[in-house]
């Protein structure tokens, strides 16, 4: 924040004087039809990310709760996880320009709503991992820390798949008169989702770990298994490649 900070002062001077006058005739018109199924198409687009926005999190507390409880860390505090998925997405983020970058060179590039479920599909994947170190504990009863390694940084990874690629698809497409307001919207489903989280992760003392983390895995599939079977209506809606 104070980088950007710094650059925004930097880079003042460059900015006009102030903002144009607002004028009547430039307030915009109503919606047209084709506008509002876009629109609606856009919603139900956000709300698929409600399951990916349960599984995610879920490493946020549970898992921290599991990786002090179950995982054979030495002398490192198990609060140290929450960095191992931003740094993931920090890593990814290079890669995965390069990746896209290469495949569209040769015309092989996911569509924007495939890479959103090629995310989601990650998020379970990632969960999985952490099933099967809960299934596989060492001779001590100790879960080894390279699994809970390897599903913290697979749902780091994840993220980067899906959420700029939602942020992006609906920042195009949204119509001008809602364009705001649908950007807001992507991050209430967050808001739903961790909230769902809370509920979900109240199960984790009355289930075996092994099942509860297959649990979170079904979640966050469940939610690419429902983005593929839409992707192909939803992107002529929208107007994006599947």
């Amino acid at each position: 924040m104070l980088v950007a900070l710094a650059i925004y002062l930097i880079g003042q001077r460059h900015l006009p004087d102030q903002m144009p006058q607002h004028r009547e005739d430039a307030k915009l018109p109503p919606m047209t039809a084709e506008e509002r199924r876009r629109t609606w198409a856009l919603i139900a687009l956000i709300a698929l990310v409600v399951p990916n926005a349960i599984a995610y999190p879920m490493i946020w507390n549970v898992g921290i709760i599991w990786i002090d409880e179950r995982v054979a860390l030495g002398p490192v505090p198990a609060s140290w996880f929450n960095s191992v998925d931003a740094f993931a997405s920090i890593v990814a983020a290079p890669i995965l320009v390069a990746l896209w970058a290469w495949q569209s060179r040769r015309g092989a590039e996911p569509g924007s709503l495939t890479k959103i479920t090629i995310g989601f599909a990650m998020t379970g994947a990632s969960a999985l991992l952490l099933a099967a170190g809960a299934a596989l504990p060492n001779a001590d009863g100790k879960v080894s820390v390279w699994w809970a390694l390897a599903g913290y940084f697979g749902m780091g990874f994840a993220f980067m798949w899906y959420w700029p690629v939602l942020l992006s698809v609906v920042s195009k497409a949204a119509p001008p008169r809602v364009n705001s307001t649908m950007v807001g919207g992507a991050f209430l489903s967050l808001f739903v989702g961790v909230t769902l989280m809370g509920w979900v992760g109240s199960f984790y003392e009355e289930m075996p770990h092994t099942a509860f983390w297959l649990l979170d895995a079904a979640i966050g599939f469940a939610g690419a298994f429902m983005t593929l079977l839409v992707r192909k209506p939803l992107a002529r809606t929208i107007g994006v490649d599947a």
